[in-house]
């Protein structure tokens, strides 16, 4: 047995003075008797006879010394609190996804996590947290208090998820040391990662690793996002973008149970019906906000919107006037003065990235910073919107070869015959005129389309060339920038399920500090009953 407020030196030590002191008090304790005397002549043996007992006089009443002696002594103990030594040695950790992105969820998850480790014992419990790096809000012995000063505000992102976190604990299990881990909330745990894991320890007699899930109280059963994605509007507005989303179960969510949020207000959009549970919401301002899909009050989902900024666009004066009105219509474009200031330039003069040749030159000259420029050559092709030009009626009405080169460079740059603007050539008449030369803007400026679908929380198909990677709470982007966005739901047949942790705790040994309190209650109930009937002093 140990004690939580002092040693057992210090316990033994105590019960000793408290003996000492208790056979100090019964030598000293006087006691009154009622003497009848038949005359006054013999008070002065009455006196003696009744007089308080001293040190020289013999010791009585061994019992009773021994019964408060043991009273004494267990009240000491208790104030020492008493903790027992289990043969259960299993360390209990309690881990908290600390990336969810609402703060009061996570306030709840501390709770949950708080009042678990407030029924485990004191030298054998953990709090994590899981983020970029796991870091320990509760160590074993501290007070409960300590970790919600640990605690940060702010959400982290946890690239890794739940399985490294699970993995790098698991390190420390073993036959002395077995580990139970309770995961607090509904953080996915890859199955068959778990299943190799656990069976790399497996014993059937005393498994050294068990893991458990601690639900969440929730007055209702969470919903899920299936998919969350940003395409350009139909509108065509450049300044302006769609989104689309649908829920997991779709049939189990009602249209005025769903909310819109951008920017911590909400959007008064409407949301428009698709096909297999799909719903739009149309000409979002694309400014780079935040945008969270609602639930019943609650953020499910939640993206940052591209920052499209106008392109700066510089024409010459030599231009043929059809080019210069297709840039002032197209609303990705911003015309400037100064060509030094411009994204893309167009003109016929060699520092224009957009330049107009003569027919001598080829029809189409595409340079690319790609060092694999024959390569790239099919992709630019159609990112340029090049096929759908009537190569065939150029070559007719030129008598010339229409053909596409590609070259690699420091830069991008497009070159093609100024002639095809003017009314030489059908080629302004045709439906390709207006997408090749918006395309050709955008490749120019650095500007790539939206992927229609952006499935975060899953591997994409195609992943550029808007979105490079999607992991977890980030999705980073060709140019660079990091997109906030939440992890979906996960692919059906991969997440694990777990036991509840409430059904699964149990721990050996017993609460001596309850046990030693009703047995001194026993023994004072019983000190009284002894002294009533006269059998103590």
């Amino acid at each position: 047995m140990n004690f939580g407020l002092f040693s057992i030196t210090t316990a033994v030590a105590g019960v000793a003075l408290l003996a000492i002191g208790l056979w100090i008090l019964q030598r000293l304790r006087v006691q009154h008797r009622e003497i009848e005397v038949l005359s006054t002549l013999f008070w002065k043996s009455a006196i003696e006879e009744t007089r308080a007992r001293v040190f020289v006089r013999r010791f009585r009443h061994w019992w009773a010394w021994c019964l408060l002696v043991a009273i004494a002594s267990i009240l000491w103990a208790l104030l020492g609190q008493p903790q027992t030594a289990s043969f259960d040695k299993t360390q209990h950790v309690i881990l908290i996804d600390w990336s969810v992105d609402d703060q009061q969820v996570r306030g709840r998850d501390l709770d949950v996590a708080l009042q678990l480790a407030a029924e485990l014992p004191e030298g054998r419990r953990e709090i994590i947290a899981v983020g970029m790096h796991l870091e320990t809000l509760l160590h074993q012995q501290e007070p409960l208090e300590l970790a919600k000063l640990r605690s940060v505000p702010r959400p982290v992102p946890a690239p890794l998820g739940m399985d490294w976190a699970i993995e790098s604990i698991s390190t420390r299990a073993g036959t002395k040391t077995p580990i139970t881990i309770h995961i607090v909330g509904d953080a996915p745990v890859d199955k068959w990662r778990l299943s190799a894991l656990q069976s790399k320890f497996d014993n059937s007699q005393s498994p050294v690793l068990k893991i458990f899930r601690v639900e969440r109280a929730t007055s209702q059963p969470p919903v899920a996002l299936a998919t969350f994605g940003v395409s350009d509007a139909a509108s065509g507005d450049w300044n302006r973008v769609d989104i689309w989303f649908a829920f997991a179960d779709p049939e189990q969510v009602l249209a005025d149970t769903v909310g819109v949020v951008l920017d911590n207000r909400p959007l008064h959009h409407p949301l428009v019906a698709r096909d297999h549970g799909i719903l739009e919401i149309q000409g979002v301002a694309a400014n780079g906000g935040l945008l969270e899909i609602v639930h019943n009050d609650l953020p499910v989902g939640a993206l940052t919107l591209p920052d499209r900024k106008l392109i700066r666009v510089h024409i010459d004066d030599d231009v043929p006037e059809t080019l210069r009105q297709l840039i002032q219509l197209d609303t990705a474009c911003t015309l400037v003065t100064n060509a030094n200031n411009a994204e893309v330039v167009i003109g016929s003069t060699p520092d224009s990235n957009f330049r107009l040749t003569s027919e001598d030159q080829p029809a189409f000259h595409i340079q690319t910073e790609n060092e694999n420029a024959e390569d790239a050559l099919a992709d630019l092709v159609d990112e340029l919107a090049l096929r759908q030009i009537d190569a065939t009626g150029l070559a007719t009405d030129s008598g010339r070869v229409v053909d596409v080169q590609v070259a690699s460079g420091e830069t991008r740059s497009l070159a093609l015959w100024g002639n095809l603007f003017t009314s030489s050539f059908d080629f302004v008449e045709s439906r390709a005129c207006p997408i090749v030369v918006g395309r050709a803007v955008r490749w120019l400026a650095n500007r790539p389309p939206l992927v229609e679908w952006v499935e975060l929380g899953r591997k994409l198909p195609v992943a550029s060339p808007e979105f490079q990677r999607v992991a977890d709470q980030l999705a980073t982007t060709n140019d660079g920038r990091q997109l906030r966005t939440t992890r979906l739901s996960a692919p059906v047949g991969r997440t694990a399920t777990l036991a509840d942790s409430t059904e699964n705790l149990s721990f050996s040994g017993f609460n001596l500090f309850t046990l030693l309190g009703f047995f001194v209650a026993f023994l004072l109930i019983g000190e009284w009953m002894l002294f009533q009937k006269g059998h103590l002093p």
